[in-house]
């Protein structure tokens, strides 16, 4: 009792420090997972930020060909036109090509062409200055048509008016862009209107130029002032002055995207731990039970050895007082043999009981045939050394072996008369499709703390081993065995003395 205590007390200790080990992990892990979390989103910023500017410089690279293209060369403007038509996957981003002060500019290019200087430029250091203007509500580009007299000639500059084609930008080349850079995670905006930008979003301009006729140029048309921030192209700033793409992830915020990974991952990882857990516990269930088993078999082959070594020793006395001569005369011989039979029955009945339990437990099986139960029963209580009270006249057949329901009835009456110690009472009426047994005794019953074992293999009471009332310990759990190979159930009870009900299959009518 006290090793059992020791064992319990054992269990727990282990139980507490894995559940503190694992609390430990989890609580790193949720630590770990958060910061996981920001290298995830300072990731999917970054991804999203590369690809706004893959995009913009796609566009904008593609508009400094259209415009290189456009000025330089002869000033043959269908000829530039024709060469743009020839070197470009997409000519439909220009519509036309205008001298700034032709007599028949359209109406919708003239805010763009008043705009423009008649005085010439001055280029900054390393061509800075504004080499371009646009229009972004068209959208069109005033560009000089060749590098101004920096010496002073007195000509005044050639501007070029380049009017974009609105539809097939917005309707062809902006989706190919945006299918080629951004994919199907996005959600992307290509906007001449520009408000409030969303929190997370990342937006880049286009229509800025890195190379124009003076040279290279910052981007936005005009060097950065003191705070780094580009001039606005297209003239003074307003609604319609620039063209910006605006990128967000489709699956809400950036907040929203991050926390639903934070929380996947807190979910498969807990869930492993759970896991982990409940293998542990499982482990030291299916350790202890081990250990209980084991425990229970060296119990069984003590309790067998005991068993199998007195009558052996009677039969070893007996026959050797026969053999010395000892026991004289007809009487003295017919009691000594009458010793040596029931002993020999004895240790019949134990090595049986052994062959049987193993049998059962390969499972062997089993040949069924009608059996009537009133006869059964009575073969089975006439070789119960106990009182036995038989109500059976209205139990049916059953449908059995019968030489395995014999065994089982008899381990069950012979274990009520062990620790009944008075009658016992047995009854057998139908119940439905199935024939009930139920065998009482008048013992002082079975304790609680044993009932929910009496039928596990090898297993003795505790008053049965105060007792000393011999057995293996198998009886009971081949009464288990035999009545579940039939198909039934047995149950257990103490209402008041033991009291066991069986339940087997009955024959069909």
């Amino acid at each position: 009792m006290r090793a059992a205590t020791q064992s319990k007390l054992r269990d727990a200790a282990v139980g507490i420090v894995l559940f503190t080990a694992l609390l430990v992990l989890a609580v790193l892990q949720y630590r770990w997972i958060g910061q996981v979390s920001e290298a995830d989103r300072d990731r999917l910023q970054r991804d999203l930020r590369t690809a706004v500017r893959r995009f913009s410089d796609d566009f904008n690279t593609e508009i400094e060909r259209l415009v290189q293209v456009l000025t330089s060369g002869p000033a043959d403007l269908e000829g530039r036109a024709a060469l743009w038509n020839d070197v470009t996957a997409h000519p439909g981003i220009l519509k036309k090509v205008w001298e700034a002060d032709a007599v028949d500019l359209p109406g919708h290019l003239l805010p763009l062409a008043t705009r423009l200087p008649a005085d010439g430029f001055r280029g900054g250091r390393g061509g800075g200055g504004r080499p371009l203007s646009v229009d972004g509500s068209v959208p069109a580009l005033a560009v000089p048509r060749s590098r101004p007299n920096l010496g002073g000639d007195g000509s005044p500059p050639s501007w070029l008016i380049i009017e974009l084609d609105r539809a097939y930008i917005e309707d062809t080349w902006v989706p190919e862009l945006i299918a080629r850079e951004f994919g199907e995670n996005y959600d992307v905006t290509v906007t001449s209107r520009v408000g409030e930008i969303p929190d997370e979003a990342e937006d880049a301009s286009l229509f800025t130029l890195q190379i124009g006729p003076f040279g290279r140029g910052g981007r936005g048309g005009g060097p950065p002032d003191k705070q780094g921030k580009r001039p606005p192209f297209g003239g003074p700033p307003g609604e319609d002055a620039q063209w910006r793409v605006i990128a967000t992830y489709k699956s809400g915020t950036m907040t929203q995207l991050v926390e639903g990974l934070r929380m996947r991952n807190l979910a498969v990882s807990f869930g492993i731990l759970l896991l982990m857990g409940v293998s542990v516990a499982m482990l030291m269930r299916s350790t202890r039970r081990a250990n209980a088993l084991a425990r229970q078999q060296m119990e069984f082959v003590a309790g067998v050895t005991h068993e199998l070594r007195t009558p052996l020793a009677v039969i070893q006395s007996a026959s050797q007082n026969l053999a010395d001569g000892v026991a004289t005369g007809e009487a003295q011989a017919k009691r000594y043999g009458g010793v040596i039979h029931d002993q020999s029955k004895r240790l019949g009945n134990m090595v049986e009981q052994v062959l049987r339990f193993a049998g059962l437990s390969s499972e062997h099986g089993l040949h069924k045939a009608p059996v009537d139960a009133a006869p059964l029963l009575e073969e089975a209580a006439a070789d119960c050394q106990a009182s036995v009270n038989l109500d059976a006249s209205q139990a049916p057949a059953i449908d059995g072996d019968r030489g395995a329901l014999l065994h089982c009835l008899r381990n069950l009456l012979s274990n009520a008369a062990k620790h009944g110690g008075g009658d016992v009472f047995v009854t057998a009426r139908p119940s439905g499709a199935m024939v009930e047994i139920v065998v009482q005794d008048s013992g002082p019953g079975i304790d609680a703390a044993d009932l929910p074992h009496i039928f596990e293999p090898f297993y003795r009471g505790q008053r049965a081993k105060d007792d000393q009332v011999q057995g293996s310990g198998l009886g009971l759990s081949l009464v288990k065995k035999i009545v579940e190979a039939h198909g039934g159930t047995v149950e257990a009870s103490s209402p008041g003395g033991a009291r066991f009900r069986i339940q087997l299959p009955a024959v069909k009518a």
